[in-house]
C-alpha cells in the first residue's frame, strides 16, 4: 500500500497504535488550562488592546444642602498595549519514512499520529518556556516573571503611572511555611479577588506538601480538564510544571488572565503538503504557527516568589 499525501491526511485515527508513548515533553499545566478556558479569539489587528482601570472617579463626598457641584472629567482608565508574539513549528515525514511505514494502514497512522503528536507537543513547549521565562525577549510572550512584578512596565504601562498596576512580589531568599504563603496569598486579595491557582517547581511542591497534616492534604484529580494530580493551598490548586524556575511560586487570579490569539494563527496544523518542488522528493510536511500573548486585566491580585527556599 502506497504512502501519500492524501493517505497521510486522510487515514483513521481509530487505527492508531496503542503503544506510542511520550519520552521527551514533560508537562505543561498552565498551557494546558490557558488553552482550555483562558483563550480567546481575535481578527487580526497591529497589536492587542485592552483596558485597565487605574483610578477612582474620587468625585463622591458628603456635601450640604444647595451648594455647588463642580463637574470635572477625570481620566480613570487607560489603554494596554501589547505586540503580537509569533510562534511557529513544522514537522516533517522524509523519504525514508514514508517508504519503510508503507506496509499497511496500520503503519500509516503510527508515524503520522506520532509526527503530529511531535508537532502539538512541540509548540505547546515553545509557550510554556516564553511563558515561564524569567525575563521579557523580543518577538516572545511578555512571560509571568514581569507581569506579576512590583515594579516592571507591562503593556505599556509604567507602575509609576499607574500605581494599581502593580503586582505583588517577594524577591528576598525565604524559607518556605505555610504562614509565609498564606500572607503572600492575603497581600494578593483585592475587593473578592485573589490567587486562585498556584504554580511552582517539583522540588518546592514536595516541600510544601511535606508541611502539611494528613486533613490538609486535599487534591484535586482533575482541574479544567488539566488532568494533573495537584494538592491545594486555601483550597486552590498547586500545581508543580517543569518550566518554572528554581525558587519560583507563582499565585495566579485566573479570572483575570487571558491567551489572546489570533484568528488563522490559534496552534491549528496544516494539511500535510508535499515538497516535492522544495527539492525533497517523496517528502511531506505540516506546519502550524500561533499569534498570541497573555493579557493580564488586573495584576495586583497575582503573587510571586522569585527566591523561595525548602523549609
Amino acid at each position: 500500500m502506497a504512502f501519500t499525501v492524501t493517505h497521510a491526511n486522510t487515514v483513521s485515527t481509530s487505527e492508531y497504535g496503542k503503544k506510542f508513548m511520550n519520552n521527551v515533553y514533560d508537562s505543561r499545566p498552565f498551557t494546558k488550562l490557558l488553552l482550555g478556558d483562558h483563550k480567546a479569539k481575535v481578527k487580526g489587528g497591529t497589536q492587542i488592546t485592552f483596558p485597565v482601570e487605574h483610578k477612582q472617579v474620587g468625585s463622591a463626598e458628603s456635601r450640604a444642602w444647595n451648594t455647588e457641584v463642580n463637574y470635572e472629567s477625570v481620566d480613570t482608565f487607560t489603554q494596554a498595549v501589547l505586540a503580537w508574539a509569533h510562534i511557529d513549528a513544522q514537522v516533517t515525514i522524509s523519504n525514508e519514512e514514508r517508504l519503510k511505514n508503507q506496509a499497511g494502514p496500520q503503519q500509516i497512522v503510527d508515524v503520522v499520529k506520532a509526527k503530529d503528536a511531535h508537532l502539538k507537543n512541540d509548540i505547546a513547549e515553545q509557550i510554556a518556556d516564553q511563558v515561564f521565562a524569567t525575563a521579557s525577549a523580543t518577538n516572545k510572550i511578555i512571560p509571568l516573571a514581569v507581569i506579576i512584578d512590583s515594579a516592571d512596565t507591562y503593556a505599556g504601562i509604567t507602575v509609576s503611572a499607574a500605581p494599581a498596576w502593580a503586582g505583588i512580589e517577594d524577591s528576598t531568599t525565604t524559607p518556605m511555611t505555610r504562614a509565609f504563603l498564606y500572607g503572600r496569598v492575603a497581600a494578593a486579595t483585592f475587593d473578592d479577588a485573589g490567587p486562585s491557582t498556584h504554580f511552582t517547581t517539583r522540588t518546592l511542591l514536595a516541600e510544601y506538601n511535606a508541611l502539611l497534616g494528613g486533613d490538609e492534604r486535599y487534591h484535586n484529580t482533575m482541574k479544567a480538564n488539566a488532568g494533573f494530580k495537584t494538592i491545594t493551598l486555601y483550597g486552590d490548586n498547586v500545581y508543580a510544571d517543569s518550566h518554572v524556575a528554581t525558587g519560583h511560586w507563582y499565585g495566579i487570579d485566573m479570572d483575570a488572565v487571558e491567551l489572546r490569539m489570533m484568528e488563522g494563527a490559534e496552534m491549528k496544523p496544516t494539511e500535510w503538503f508535499d515538497l516535492k518542488v522544495r527539492g525533497f522528493p517523496g517528502a511531506m510536511a505540516k506546519y502550524v504557527e500561533a499569534a498570541l500573548n497573555l493579557v493580564f486585566y488586573r495584576r495586583r491580585t497575582s503573587f510571586k516568589c522569585s527566591a523561595l527556599t525548602g523549609t
